[in-house]
């Protein structure tokens, strides 16, 4: 849920003023978003969260759309560790603990998802899909890193901000020159290999042992 606070919060502050703001009516009409088909992947219906009535007028203060997509794994291997339908419920959450705090009271945000299940070439695709299809303001995902080494480029050549997360540790994104729209929440590689090393010489030990579980998926 923590995670997804932080998402909502970069959000914001990168559509607030790269995005119109109209007016609304009284009463909010809920959005929809037409499901896109592929033969090769299942993709959900796009939901929309609806704000709660405001004490304040809503014909006096601007509705900010923000439209956001979402990029997941969901097939049994990926589930343990980052599967979709073991994630997605965080963002609810997180949007209800929002409106309680009166963080997003005018904003109003519409969810489309694609599973791509950390496949680079669906990746890829399913990440332009998201960019020239449904016009959305930000990414987030995909989980896994070869995926979304891939699926950055295109986010970095619209200059559209994605948000990576999981097992996305690969220190090349960090790169500003290749992934500049990329904000990563995880550490990468290098940070940690850097971390290790700071402590082997601080308390001088020259003998180490490694613990691992091997990676059979590989992405």
């Amino acid at each position: 849920m923590v995670t997804f606070l932080i998402f909502l919060h970069f959000i914001f502050q990168l559509n607030l003023d790269g995005i119109l703001c109209q007016n609304i009516s009284s009463n909010n009409s809920l959005l929809t978003t037409n499901s896109i088909l592929t033969t090769t992947t299942i993709i959900a219906p796009t939901t929309t969260t609806k704000q709660p009535p405001s004490q304040i007028s809503s014909s006096s203060l601007p509705q900010l759309q923000i439209k956001i997509g979402l990029l997941g794994a969901n097939a049994s291997q990926y589930r343990p560790a980052y599967g979709f339908g073991q994630s997605v419920p965080a963002i609810s959450i997180a949007l209800q603990r929002a409106r309680n705090e009166h963080l997003i009271d005018f904003v109003n945000f519409t969810f489309t998802w694609l599973i791509c299940d950390c496949d680079q070439v669906l990746a890829v695709g399913h990440s332009n899909k998201l960019i020239l299809d449904q016009n959305v303001d930000v990414i987030i995902g995909p989980p896994c890193v070869t995926s979304a080494l891939d699926a950055a480029l295109p986010a970095s050549f619209y200059s559209l901000p994605i948000f990576l997360w999981g097992a996305t540790i690969a220190t090349i994104l960090n790169d500003n020159n290749i992934y500049p729209t990329v904000t990563n929440l995880n550490s990468n590689t290098l940070c940690l290999a850097q971390a290790i090393e700071a402590v082997l010489l601080q308390f001088q030990w020259y003998e180490v042992s490694l613990v691992y579980i091997p990676d059979d998926i590989r992405r």
